[in-house]
């Protein structure tokens, strides 16, 4: 990529036969005679190019273009314009980096302002769809809830679970005559108790996370981008903003797979299955009102 400063702005010169039609640009040039003016571009370029140096002539892949006193413009490497202009150069050309990478940000932001429409309504999807995370929160709460929501024992078993990544559920019972006989053939240790594998309970990632079903900051920040003023914004702001806006789309991905995984644990066949780990009746009752919601 090849960038030049002007004072209207940034040009990107698509190939360096563009760089070469400058007027004022020469291929080679005494360091000796010269006295540097400023640092107006730089490049990175996937063909080697030459030093306008006279004494180097160097091949390399990045370098900068420079202007001097009397006009003229060249491109030359890093130790090149250290070597021969010193602490000039690299205030200069390190100025230049800024610049452009402010310039870059710039772009992102742009960019980003031009998908706002679009990330706003796939979060109001999220949040306000079908079963979308203001349902899923609600369930949540109404899940720990003391009179409408799961028996604490089998809020105690889910929490369990998801400390320990099990998904299968199992329930104790007691041990069959033939199960102690095999056990006492088999040299092994006679059971009174076994527990019993009765099913496998879906979407405990989500249930896990449900903090973060849509990141706090994400419908906040999306209003307040759209006021920014982009071009007079200061460099701390489009250093975080454009940070912020390329974990967008990474961000929406994330909540909404954290949705998909937290509707699956809500799902009424999934919920039912806690009926089966049920100590008692009304345990039992309390799991199928509460998976029928």
């Amino acid at each position: 990529m090849i960038t030049i400063k002007r004072d209207r702005g940034w040009e990107k010169p698509e190939s360096w036969q563009d760089v070469e039609s400058i007027p004022g640009y020469v291929r080679d040039i005494d360091p000796l005679s010269i006295q540097l003016d400023a640092v107006v571009g730089k490049y990175r370029e996937p063909e080697l190019r030459i030093c306008g140096f006279s004494n180097c002539h160097t091949k390399h892949f990045r370098g900068y273009l420079v202007t001097t006193k009397d006009g003229r413009i060249t491109n030359i490497g890093v130790d090149c314009g250290r070597k021969h202009f010193g602490v000039d150069f690299e205030n200069m050309s390190r100025q230049l980096d800024r610049d452009w990478l402010n310039q870059e940000r710039r772009e992102s932001i742009f960019s980003a302002l031009g998908k706002l429409d679009a990330w706003k309504s796939a979060c109001d999807d999220l949040m306000n769809g079908k079963r979308g995370a203001s349902w899923l929160s609600k369930q949540h709460r109404e899940m720990q809830d003391f009179k409408t929501g799961l028996p604490r024992s089998i809020l105690r078993s889910i929490q369990e679970m998801m400390r320990t990544g099990r998904t299968v559920l199992y329930k104790e019972r007691a041990a069959t005559e033939q199960e102690k006989a095999f056990a006492k053939e088999t040299g092994q240790r006679m059971p009174n108790i076994v527990q019993e594998e009765v099913g496998t309970l879906k979407g405990l990632s989500g249930l896990a996370k449900m903090e973060e079903l849509l990141p706090k900051d994400l419908i906040p920040n999306l209003d307040a981008i759209a006021e920014i003023d982009v071009d007079a914004a200061t460099e701390g702001d489009l250093q975080f903003w454009s940070k912020w806006c390329g974990e967008v789309d990474v961000k929406v991905e994330q909540a909404k797979s954290i949705i998909d995984s937290a509707q699956i644990f809500f799902h009424e066949d999934n919920i039912s299955k806690l009926a089966e780990i049920s100590s008692t009746k009304d345990e039992e009752r309390s799991i199928m009102r509460f998976a029928k919601k």
